[in-house]
């Protein structure tokens, strides 16, 4: 399943399924149109931290919409991707962790605030920069706890994927402290980290590393390759990053690709439209205003 979130006049937005037929099911207003339930999502990390409980109520309410289509647009249970507003799939996370891939035998993670999230198709604004770099990565969404675990911990604790772009200034790798705090403070301006358009469960994509990742400028393709480690990888980082960090359900963990050769990060300016693609799954994108 792709979990979204809507926004909408509720602070936290409302969860909501994108179908494969490019609209989205509100879960907050499905319940009613379709079965009854003892149980209304009210977010989409109780839907992960409920397990498989929560997964399989949602996806029961999905299978029903083929035969309560015309009810549920009338009802506004369903509506367009184009013509729906998305907040982040998380709409506050309590940690965003960017695990930067190992150089020279060195690798670093740094976090980004919750208030720098937000959602497909956003407008971000510069803050008077005239070019900002964007890093491109997929990243884990937790649905357990997590801490000081093993391999197997850290593997059942991962929930689903996301897409995640860093954007920041342009500037050189840290080589002290102080470019450190620079490098790390610069990257956590309002709307620093577009994300989503969805969480897309482990049942539909297992390893996103592997699947081909497109990036567009203007409509251009600019670059295309794997745009992260494998889902193993990624498995053994999160048990390492577990020895330090207490991770809660909800965290997103976003992994720079340890493959060599061509960088998928790219220099942006004022209005240009920036958007990547992993496979047929989902695309994330949004436009610099300036």
């Amino acid at each position: 399943m792709k979990l979204v979130t809507i926004d909408a006049r509720e602070v936290a937005g409302r969860p909501g399924v994108l179908l494969d037929t490019g609209t989205i099911l509100d879960l907050t207003a499905a319940p009613g149109s379709l079965s009854a339930s003892q149980w209304i999502p009210q977010s989409t990390i109780s839907i992960l931290a409920a397990g498989e409980r929560g997964l399989e109520h949602t996806q029961s309410l999905v299978e029903q919409v083929g035969e309560s289509e015309a009810r549920l647009r009338q009802d506004g249970a369903l509506s367009s991707l184009a013509g729906t507003a998305l907040m982040a799939p998380i709409r506050r996370p309590g940690l965003i962790l960017i695990s930067q891939a190992e150089r020279d035998g060195f690798s670093a993670s740094f976090i980004k605030s919750p208030n720098t999230a937000v959602g497909h198709a956003a407008q971000i604004r510069m803050h008077g920069q005239k070019e900002l770099v964007a890093h491109p990565m997929f990243a884990a969404v937790l649905g357990r706890p997590l801490y000081q675990a093993d391999k197997a911990g850290a593997e059942a604790a991962l929930s689903a994927w996301t897409l995640v772009v860093d954007l920041a200034p342009a500037q050189d790798s840290p080589v002290d402290l102080a470019a450190w705090h620079e490098f790390t403070e610069a990257r956590q301006f309002p709307g620093s980290l577009p994300m989503g358009p969805a969480l897309v469960t482990l049942d539909e994509v297992a390893s996103p590393g592997e699947l081909e990742a497109l990036v567009r400028i203007n409509g251009v393709m600019v670059w295309t390759g794997a745009l992260g480690p494998s889902a193993d990888a990624c498995v053994e980082r999160l048990a390492h990053l577990s020895r330090s960090y207490a991770f809660s359900p909800g965290d997103v963990i976003a992994f720079e690709a340890d493959a060599a050769g061509q960088s998928p990060h790219k220099k942006l300016q004022a209005n240009d439209v920036f958007s990547v693609s992993l496979g047929s799954v989902m695309e994330l994108g949004f436009k610099l205003a300036g």
